[in-house]
Protein backbone atom coordinates (compact mmCIF):
# COMPACT_ATOMS: atom_id res chain seq x y z
CA UNK A 1 0.00 0.00 0.00
CA UNK A 2 1.55 3.34 -0.62
CA UNK A 3 1.44 5.71 1.98
CA UNK A 4 3.97 8.32 0.77
CA UNK A 5 1.71 11.94 1.18
CA UNK A 6 4.82 14.03 -0.06
CA UNK A 7 3.93 12.57 -3.40
CA UNK A 8 0.73 14.20 -3.50
CA UNK A 9 -0.63 17.73 -5.11
CA UNK A 10 -1.86 20.42 -2.35
CA UNK A 11 -3.29 23.73 -2.41
CA UNK A 12 -1.94 26.45 -0.25
CA UNK A 13 -3.93 25.26 2.76
CA UNK A 14 -2.80 22.14 2.40
CA UNK A 15 -5.89 20.47 0.98
CA UNK A 16 -5.54 17.15 -1.10
CA UNK A 17 -6.17 18.11 -5.17
CA UNK A 18 -7.94 16.46 -7.49
CA UNK A 19 -4.57 15.35 -9.51
CA UNK A 20 -3.66 13.60 -6.14
CA UNK A 21 -6.50 11.11 -6.81
CA UNK A 22 -6.36 8.44 -9.04
CA UNK A 23 -7.37 9.01 -12.79
CA UNK A 24 -9.99 6.40 -12.73
CA UNK A 25 -11.86 8.32 -9.91
CA UNK A 26 -11.41 11.39 -11.33
CA UNK A 27 -12.78 10.03 -15.11
CA UNK A 28 -16.01 9.10 -13.52
CA UNK A 29 -16.02 12.46 -11.17
CA UNK A 30 -16.15 14.65 -14.41
CA UNK A 31 -18.84 12.33 -16.13
CA UNK A 32 -20.46 13.38 -13.15
CA UNK A 33 -19.64 16.46 -13.02
CA UNK A 34 -20.94 16.57 -16.85
CA UNK A 35 -24.34 15.11 -16.26
CA UNK A 36 -24.97 17.42 -12.68
CA UNK A 37 -24.54 20.51 -15.02
CA UNK A 38 -27.27 19.26 -17.66
CA UNK A 39 -29.58 19.70 -14.07
CA UNK A 40 -27.91 22.45 -12.47
CA UNK A 41 -28.21 25.05 -14.93
CA UNK A 42 -32.17 25.02 -14.97
CA UNK A 43 -32.92 24.44 -11.65
CA UNK A 44 -31.38 27.87 -11.00
CA UNK A 45 -33.58 29.38 -13.55
CA UNK A 46 -36.68 27.69 -12.04
CA UNK A 47 -36.68 28.48 -8.43
CA UNK A 48 -35.43 32.76 -9.75
CA UNK A 49 -38.77 32.54 -11.77
CA UNK A 50 -40.82 30.33 -8.80
CA UNK A 51 -40.09 32.77 -6.39
CA UNK A 52 -40.20 35.97 -8.34
CA UNK A 53 -42.98 34.87 -9.38
CA UNK A 54 -44.76 34.22 -6.14
CA UNK A 55 -43.79 37.95 -4.70
CA UNK A 56 -45.20 39.35 -7.91
CA UNK A 57 -48.47 37.47 -7.07
CA UNK A 58 -48.37 38.35 -3.96
CA UNK A 59 -47.53 42.09 -4.46
CA UNK A 60 -50.07 42.76 -6.76
CA UNK A 61 -52.68 41.24 -4.60
CA UNK A 62 -51.70 43.73 -1.84
CA UNK A 63 -51.85 46.55 -4.08
CA UNK A 64 -55.30 45.57 -4.83
CA UNK A 65 -56.44 45.92 -1.24
CA UNK A 66 -54.50 49.11 -1.05
CA UNK A 67 -56.11 50.69 -4.09
CA UNK A 68 -59.55 50.14 -2.55
CA UNK A 69 -58.42 50.67 0.86
CA UNK A 70 -57.25 54.49 -0.42
CA UNK A 71 -61.14 54.91 -2.22
CA UNK A 72 -62.54 54.12 1.70
CA UNK A 73 -60.71 56.28 3.35
CA UNK A 74 -60.47 58.89 1.36
CA UNK A 75 -63.46 59.58 -0.67
CA UNK A 76 -67.26 59.91 0.00
CA UNK A 77 -67.64 58.53 -2.41
CA UNK A 78 -65.42 55.68 -4.18
CA UNK A 79 -65.03 56.93 -7.79
CA UNK A 80 -65.24 54.07 -10.35
CA UNK A 81 -61.39 54.22 -11.39
CA UNK A 82 -60.53 52.99 -7.95
CA UNK A 83 -62.50 50.11 -8.54
CA UNK A 84 -61.33 49.70 -12.07
CA UNK A 85 -57.44 50.30 -11.05
CA UNK A 86 -58.11 47.14 -8.86
CA UNK A 87 -60.12 45.33 -11.29
CA UNK A 88 -56.73 45.32 -13.40
CA UNK A 89 -54.64 44.36 -10.79
CA UNK A 90 -56.49 41.36 -10.09
CA UNK A 91 -56.64 40.86 -13.84
CA UNK A 92 -53.00 40.57 -13.46
CA UNK A 93 -52.55 37.76 -10.93
CA UNK A 94 -54.30 35.47 -13.24
CA UNK A 95 -52.34 35.61 -16.42
CA UNK A 96 -49.48 34.79 -14.07
CA UNK A 97 -50.51 32.34 -12.18
CA UNK A 98 -51.35 30.77 -15.00
CA UNK A 99 -48.14 31.31 -16.14
CA UNK A 100 -46.06 29.70 -13.19
CA UNK A 101 -48.48 26.34 -13.62
CA UNK A 102 -48.09 26.04 -17.29
CA UNK A 103 -44.19 26.94 -17.36
CA UNK A 104 -44.32 24.13 -14.32
CA UNK A 105 -41.60 26.20 -12.77
CA UNK A 106 -41.90 24.93 -9.15
CA UNK A 107 -41.97 21.33 -10.24
CA UNK A 108 -39.16 21.61 -12.76
CA UNK A 109 -36.92 23.38 -10.24
CA UNK A 110 -37.50 20.74 -7.24
CA UNK A 111 -37.17 17.72 -9.67
CA UNK A 112 -33.56 19.10 -11.41
CA UNK A 113 -32.45 20.31 -8.17
CA UNK A 114 -33.04 17.12 -6.60
CA UNK A 115 -31.59 15.16 -9.63
CA UNK A 116 -28.13 17.51 -9.52
CA UNK A 117 -27.73 17.55 -5.92
CA UNK A 118 -27.84 13.65 -6.52
CA UNK A 119 -25.08 14.07 -8.39
CA UNK A 120 -23.08 16.32 -6.04
CA UNK A 121 -23.44 13.53 -3.82
CA UNK A 122 -22.60 10.69 -6.04
CA UNK A 123 -19.52 12.36 -7.20
CA UNK A 124 -18.14 11.45 -3.22
CA UNK A 125 -19.82 8.57 -2.38
CA UNK A 126 -18.81 6.29 -5.45
CA UNK A 127 -15.67 6.22 -3.96
CA UNK A 128 -17.35 3.80 -1.97
CA UNK A 129 -18.72 2.16 -5.13
CA UNK A 130 -21.53 3.21 -4.86
CA UNK A 131 -23.43 3.30 -7.93
CA UNK A 132 -26.90 5.78 -6.68
CA UNK A 133 -28.19 7.15 -9.68
CA UNK A 134 -30.63 9.87 -10.31
CA UNK A 135 -33.74 9.37 -12.41
CA UNK A 136 -33.51 10.54 -16.22
CA UNK A 137 -29.81 9.84 -16.03
CA UNK A 138 -27.47 8.54 -18.64
CA UNK A 139 -25.28 5.77 -17.57
CA UNK A 140 -22.59 7.57 -16.88
CA UNK A 141 -20.35 5.29 -15.00
CA UNK A 142 -20.18 1.80 -15.96
CA UNK A 143 -19.12 -0.83 -13.90
CA UNK A 144 -16.06 -1.45 -15.34
CA UNK A 145 -14.89 1.84 -14.21
CA UNK A 146 -16.22 1.15 -10.38
CA UNK A 147 -13.99 -1.59 -9.97
CA UNK A 148 -10.99 -0.17 -11.58
CA UNK A 149 -11.34 3.12 -9.47
CA UNK A 150 -11.82 0.55 -5.93
CA UNK A 151 -8.56 -1.24 -7.24
CA UNK A 152 -6.68 1.84 -7.51
CA UNK A 153 -7.75 3.60 -4.59
CA UNK A 154 -7.24 0.46 -2.25
CA UNK A 155 -3.59 1.66 -3.44
CA UNK A 156 -3.77 5.38 -2.21
CA UNK A 157 -2.95 6.73 1.18
CA UNK A 158 -5.20 6.49 3.95
CA UNK A 159 -4.76 9.74 4.91
CA UNK A 160 -5.21 11.35 1.14
CA UNK A 161 -8.42 10.06 0.86
CA UNK A 162 -9.54 11.10 4.36
CA UNK A 163 -8.16 14.49 3.31
CA UNK A 164 -9.67 14.56 0.21
CA UNK A 165 -12.92 14.04 1.91
CA UNK A 166 -13.21 16.04 5.09
CA UNK A 167 -12.09 19.01 3.19
CA UNK A 168 -13.47 19.10 -0.21
CA UNK A 169 -16.48 17.27 1.11
CA UNK A 170 -17.79 17.65 4.60
CA UNK A 171 -16.15 20.88 5.28
CA UNK A 172 -17.61 22.59 2.04
CA UNK A 173 -20.89 21.54 3.27
CA UNK A 174 -20.75 22.15 6.63
CA UNK A 175 -19.66 25.96 5.39
CA UNK A 176 -22.87 25.64 3.69
CA UNK A 177 -25.08 24.61 5.82
CA UNK A 178 -23.85 27.12 8.75
CA UNK A 179 -24.00 29.63 6.42
CA UNK A 180 -27.47 29.48 5.51
CA UNK A 181 -28.65 28.59 9.06
CA UNK A 182 -27.88 31.70 9.94
CA UNK A 183 -28.83 33.84 6.47
CA UNK A 184 -32.49 31.81 7.07
CA UNK A 185 -33.00 32.04 10.97
CA UNK A 186 -32.04 35.99 10.33
CA UNK A 187 -34.78 35.87 7.89
CA UNK A 188 -37.17 34.70 9.67
CA UNK A 189 -36.60 36.80 12.77
CA UNK A 190 -36.72 39.84 10.30
CA UNK A 191 -40.40 38.95 9.13
CA UNK A 192 -41.37 38.00 12.39
CA UNK A 193 -40.20 41.31 13.54
CA UNK A 194 -41.98 43.24 10.70
CA UNK A 195 -45.54 41.33 11.01
CA UNK A 196 -45.59 41.63 15.06
CA UNK A 197 -44.90 45.43 14.80
CA UNK A 198 -47.81 45.07 11.46
CA UNK A 199 -50.10 42.89 13.80
CA UNK A 200 -49.13 45.52 16.84
CA UNK A 201 -49.68 48.54 14.86
CA UNK A 202 -53.31 47.28 13.23
CA UNK A 203 -54.22 46.51 16.96
CA UNK A 204 -53.56 50.70 18.31
CA UNK A 205 -55.36 51.89 14.91
CA UNK A 206 -58.33 49.81 16.16
CA UNK A 207 -58.37 50.67 19.54
CA UNK A 208 -57.68 54.28 18.60
CA UNK A 209 -61.57 53.74 16.14
CA UNK A 210 -62.84 52.28 19.19
CA UNK A 211 -61.93 54.49 22.62
CA UNK A 212 -60.25 57.37 20.41
CA UNK A 213 -61.82 60.95 18.97
CA UNK A 214 -59.92 61.71 16.05
CA UNK A 215 -61.72 62.62 13.18
CA UNK A 216 -58.57 64.62 11.75
CA UNK A 217 -57.35 62.05 10.84
CA UNK A 218 -60.37 59.35 10.47
CA UNK A 219 -59.33 59.05 7.07
CA UNK A 220 -55.69 57.83 7.64
CA UNK A 221 -56.96 55.35 10.36
CA UNK A 222 -58.85 53.84 8.42
CA UNK A 223 -56.39 53.54 5.67
CA UNK A 224 -54.18 51.72 8.18
CA UNK A 225 -56.98 49.75 9.37
CA UNK A 226 -57.46 47.97 6.27
CA UNK A 227 -54.01 47.98 4.64
CA UNK A 228 -51.67 47.01 8.03
CA UNK A 229 -53.75 43.68 8.35
CA UNK A 230 -53.50 42.98 4.35
CA UNK A 231 -49.50 43.84 4.26
CA UNK A 232 -49.38 41.27 7.25
CA UNK A 233 -50.57 38.54 5.38
CA UNK A 234 -48.51 39.47 2.41
CA UNK A 235 -45.68 39.03 4.57
CA UNK A 236 -46.82 35.92 6.02
CA UNK A 237 -47.24 34.09 2.73
CA UNK A 238 -43.77 35.19 1.46
CA UNK A 239 -42.59 33.47 3.91
CA UNK A 240 -44.57 30.22 4.25
CA UNK A 241 -43.40 30.37 0.59
CA UNK A 242 -39.41 30.35 1.59
CA UNK A 243 -39.87 28.27 4.80
CA UNK A 244 -36.79 30.08 6.51
CA UNK A 245 -37.64 28.42 9.65
CA UNK A 246 -37.94 24.77 8.69
CA UNK A 247 -34.78 24.72 6.42
CA UNK A 248 -33.04 26.84 9.19
CA UNK A 249 -33.84 23.61 11.59
CA UNK A 250 -32.84 20.70 8.73
CA UNK A 251 -29.44 22.74 8.46
CA UNK A 252 -28.45 22.83 11.98
CA UNK A 253 -29.72 19.04 11.61
CA UNK A 254 -27.61 18.53 9.01
CA UNK A 255 -24.25 20.40 11.09
CA UNK A 256 -24.57 18.14 14.03
CA UNK A 257 -24.44 14.79 11.66
CA UNK A 258 -21.45 16.58 9.23
CA UNK A 259 -19.54 16.95 12.43
CA UNK A 260 -20.54 13.75 13.47
CA UNK A 261 -19.07 12.33 10.20
CA UNK A 262 -15.87 14.30 10.34
CA UNK A 263 -15.23 12.93 13.76
CA UNK A 264 -15.54 9.09 12.34
CA UNK A 265 -13.61 9.69 9.44
CA UNK A 266 -10.41 11.39 11.77
CA UNK A 267 -10.53 7.78 13.78
CA UNK A 268 -10.76 5.89 10.72
CA UNK A 269 -7.79 3.37 10.37
CA UNK A 270 -8.24 1.77 7.35
CA UNK A 271 -9.65 1.72 3.68
CA UNK A 272 -12.77 -0.51 4.78
CA UNK A 273 -13.84 1.45 7.49
CA UNK A 274 -13.18 5.05 5.03
CA UNK A 275 -15.44 3.30 2.70
CA UNK A 276 -18.30 2.63 5.25
CA UNK A 277 -17.70 6.06 6.69
CA UNK A 278 -18.41 7.18 2.97
CA UNK A 279 -21.42 4.93 2.51
CA UNK A 280 -23.25 6.39 5.84
CA UNK A 281 -22.72 9.91 4.36
CA UNK A 282 -23.93 9.27 1.03
CA UNK A 283 -27.48 7.95 3.60
CA UNK A 284 -26.74 11.44 5.71
CA UNK A 285 -26.77 13.42 2.50
CA UNK A 286 -29.80 11.82 0.27
CA UNK A 287 -31.65 11.57 3.87
CA UNK A 288 -31.49 15.51 3.80
CA UNK A 289 -32.20 15.78 0.27
CA UNK A 290 -35.46 13.73 0.18
CA UNK A 291 -36.52 15.86 3.43
CA UNK A 292 -36.17 18.82 1.61
CA UNK A 293 -37.64 17.54 -1.86
CA UNK A 294 -40.95 16.76 0.41
CA UNK A 295 -40.88 19.84 2.05
CA UNK A 296 -40.98 22.40 -0.99
CA UNK A 297 -43.02 20.24 -2.66
CA UNK A 298 -45.77 21.23 -0.98
CA UNK A 299 -44.83 25.47 -1.78
CA UNK A 300 -45.83 25.53 -4.78
CA UNK A 301 -47.95 28.58 -5.43
CA UNK A 302 -51.51 29.14 -5.15
CA UNK A 303 -53.92 32.46 -5.75
CA UNK A 304 -53.53 35.15 -3.30
CA UNK A 305 -56.29 38.00 -2.41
Amino acid sequence: MNTKSNSVELNKDGIPLLSSMPESYRECRNSILSEYEKFDSPADQKQKLHISLGKLIFSTAFLAIFVVAIGVSFFETIPKYIFGIEFILLLIIMPLYIYAKRSAAHFKWIENRKQAEYLRILQFSILSGSLMRPQNSNDFCCQDKIEKMKEDLNTTSLENLKNYIRNNWFTHQLEYHTEKLKNFNRNENTLIGVTRILYTAAVLVAGMHLFGQFHSIDSLLILLSIVLPALCSALIAIKTLRDYKTIAVNSEKMIKEINELSYTLKDCTSHKDFYSIIQNAEIVFVNELERWHILISARDLELSL
